[in-house]
Parts: C-alpha cells; structure tokens; sequence
C-alpha cells in the first residue's frame, strides 16, 4: 500500500541534533547491507516507509526482520544521509528522505510544475 507524501526538496526535515544512546553508528551487512538500503531509499526522493523499504530490501521480508533494518538505517541518520519525519496523517509512522536528491528528478519535478501551470 503506497501512498503519496507532499514532500518536496523545500522542505525537508531538519538536521537532528541529538540521537539516543543505543543509536548504532556502525554500517551492518546482515541479509543485505546499509548501503543498499542507502540505494534504495535515494530511489524515492519523495520518501519510503519501513514497511514498504524492507520487501525491496530483504528477501522472505516478515515483521521480526523491522528491528534489524532500523539498526541499518541508524547510520545513515548519524551521518546525515538520510532523514527521518512523522507525516501529519499518521504520527506513529516514519518516512524516510534522502538528503541528496537528483538533478533528474529535480528537473522532472520542474518539468511537472510548467506544465500544470501552463494548463
């Protein structure tokens, strides 16, 4: 189930200051590793949801494989790679945003407003 997120490059969640104590910096490789899991979510700019990121990640994906991916993507958190944001319809959810996005899909996006703007 996929749905849309008015998330836009202006308006990206801010820097965290601060994480927990029990935040893992290390890159994994357990099933998969932190750098694909980095690969798949630069593929959606607009951001991904844990339940949807972790089938595209881990093959037989069931719910006790959640923690796991949560510990893979703590170092893309520390490093500022990606980010994390609570969307306003669902507070208990987290989206995740790549903090680079592409010239490509900048440029589509640009592509998109003229033409909705010129119709």
């Amino acid at each position: 189930m996929s749905f849309y997120i008015t998330m836009n490059f202006l308006n990206l969640p801010k820097k965290p200051t601060a994480f927990s104590i029990h935040t893992n910096t290390q890159w994994l490789e357990v099933n998969t590793s932190t750098a694909k899991i980095l690969e798949v979510i630069e593929q959606h700019p607009m951001g991904i949801t844990l339940t949807e990121l972790a089938p595209l990640v881990i093959k037989g994906f069931n719910d006790n494989n959640k923690s796991l991916l949560k510990e893979m993507i703590d170092p893309l958190l520390v490093n500022d790679l990606v980010r994390k944001y609570a969307p306003e319809h669902d507070k208990r959810q987290r989206v995740y945003v790549p903090t680079r996005i592409s010239k490509r899909f900048l440029f589509k996006q640009l592509v998109k407003a003229f033409v909705n703007a010129k119709n």
